[in-house]
């Protein structure tokens, strides 16, 4: 089980593909209920009926609302994905399998939860690519959306993002340098006092005696 939290990749992909649809003439900002491609009521960045909050096809959200759900329902892909994984999952990984749960409902019983937890990774590009079909026909937005899920899950970020059509490229952490420290050369060490000659100790001992006189 992993405890991770959608990243900002992930919810690039997720936005890219759902997009907020059916803005409302004359209310900028403001988004309608619509019916998606296989016939399902559906609001905002892709939120239907099958989680809170629910909705009406007479409904209409602010884009506030639109993103309120989207958090939400964010939430509860990545509790499920999170307690699906059974093995530990990098967050290009995760982002992957949260837009794939969040589309498809990410059934415990797919193939694809099957081969990650046995660790096969490897696998999981193509297990995504079967889910393409919506009223059991290919649709070429889905088969899109698995390629740059597929993408995303290998950790080809860039890749996805041209898939995606997502304008601007991803974010990247700045890689800092740290030089090596370098330890300053020791010191000699002191070299020894040269101890006085025999006619520099007589000389010594003269000086004293006639200072004392």
């Amino acid at each position: 089980m992993t405890d991770l939290k959608m990243g900002p990749d992930g919810l690039a992909v997720v936005k890219a593909f759902e997009s907020c649809m059916a803005a409302v003439k004359g209310r900028p900002g403001y988004f309608k209920a619509y019916v998606d491609p296989v016939g399902v009521l559906t609001i905002g960045w892709g939120h239907t009926n099958h989680h809170t909050p629910y909705f009406t096809a007479s409904t209409v959200w602010s884009q506030a609302e639109c993103d309120a759900a989207l958090a939400g329902d964010m939430s509860t892909f990545e509790a499920h994905v999170n307690k699906q994984a059974k093995v530990p999952l990098k967050q290009h990984e995760f982002d992957a399998l949260v837009s794939w749960a969040f589309n498809t409902g990410g059934p415990s019983t797919a193939s694809l939860w099957t081969a990650l937890n046995a660790g096969n990774k490897a696998a999981i590009p193509a297990k995504l690519d079967q889910w393409n079909k919506g009223g059991g026909r290919v649709l070429a937005g889905l088969v899109r959306r698995r390629k740059a899920e597929g993408l995303l899950f290998q950790g080809e970020i860039k890749e996805a993002y041209e898939v995606a059509q997502i304008k601007g490229a991803p974010a990247k952490t700045p890689v800092i340098t740290v030089p090596p420290v370098t330890k300053p050369a020791p010191k000699p060490a002191p070299a020894p006092a040269a101890e006085p000659g025999f006619w520099t100790a007589v000389a010594s001992i003269i000086t004293r005696y006639f200072k004392k006189a």
